[in-house]
């Protein structure tokens, strides 16, 4: 779902590229403000499209991602309940 939103996003800002270079460029004249300001920018045009869709994105995410390992055998469950002991150790040392 991460990538899906990401590349939704940057389909929009790339039809947005001409407005969005002028808007970056001219506020400021240095190249690392321009920078900032593009990052903020593309992640700002980024989230504002999913945040209103939340709803339908959930949907998709539970048929990737199902509640229950059962429901998909080769679907990885990180939920506690399903990990052995050694992986719950794994997993709060790599938290």
């Amino acid at each position: 779902m991460h990538l899906l939103i990401n590349g939704l996003g940057a389909l929009v800002f790339l039809v947005m590229l001409p407005l969005v270079v002028s808007g970056v460029t001219r506020p400021s004249a240095e190249v690392v403000r321009q920078i900032a300001n593009a990052h903020t920018l593309f992640n700002a045009v980024g989230a504002a499209p999913p945040s209103p869709l939340a709803c339908c994105l959930l949907q998709p995410a539970c048929r990737l991602v199902p509640d229950e390992p059962t429901e998909r055998p080769d679907t990885l469950c990180l939920a506690p309940r399903y990990l052995t002991p050694r992986e719950r150790q794994t997993a709060a040392y790599l938290l």
